[in-house]
């Protein structure tokens, strides 16, 4: 995002909750720089505590998730995708392509019982998480799942442009908090089209 991660963040925050909740989750984010990784990740992991603690769960995942959203899209990685379906000739084709893919950085697709399980194994990039907020974690450490909604919303952008359906991606593990893998995993078969959710 233009004006950096945290600026992002603080966004999504302040647009989803009350600006006194805010206030409190964001305490100390003025004084924060992202390039000081080990103190960045140190705070992130209180604001962490302090969302899940005053806000409900489901605005945390909405506010976790449009940070997801605007990263597929920074990236283009609704489009690469979507091209790369289109190469395919259509989503069965896309998936028994993907699903037959090796772990390439650690990425890997598969289905199950009519959904999609999506897996990071961010080790095989010699990191803990992908995203580089991160960095700073000490390895004894862990921070709360919230935070990984953010994957969850990059992944659901992305199935949704491609599939054009109303997934849903939820978050089963993850890495920084304390699995030795992430996982992503939602209904394909039964999702309705966008058009009929309203969303086209």
């Amino acid at each position: 995002m233009a004006g950096g991660w945290l600026d992002g963040f603080c966004s999504s925050v302040r647009t989803h909750v009350p600006a006194a909740v805010a206030d409190k989750v964001l305490q100390g984010s003025e004084r924060q720089d992202e390039s000081r990784k080990a103190e960045f990740a140190e705070w992130l992991t209180g604001v962490l505590d302090r969302l899940d603690m005053l806000v409900a769960p489901d605005i945390r995942k909405r506010i976790m998730k449009k940070l997801g959203y605007d990263c597929a899209v920074q990236h283009s990685a609704h489009t690469r995708e979507k091209e790369n379906l289109d190469k395919c000739g259509g989503l069965a084709a896309y998936l028994d392509t993907v699903e037959k893919e090796a772990f390439a950085c650690g990425y890997g697709v598969r289905r199950d019982k009519g959904g999609v399980v999506v897996t990071y194994r961010p080790e095989a990039m010699n990191c803990r998480c992908y995203c580089s907020v991160w960095s700073g974690l000490p390895a004894e450490r862990t921070a709360s799942l919230t935070y990984c909604y953010c994957a969850a919303g990059h992944q659901e952008y992305i199935w949704r442009h491609i599939t054009q359906r109303d997934v849903d991606v939820d978050v089963t593990c993850s890495c920084i908090n304390g699995s030795d893998h992430c996982e992503f995993v939602f209904e394909l078969d039964r999702a309705k089209p966008l058009a009929e959710a309203g969303q086209d």
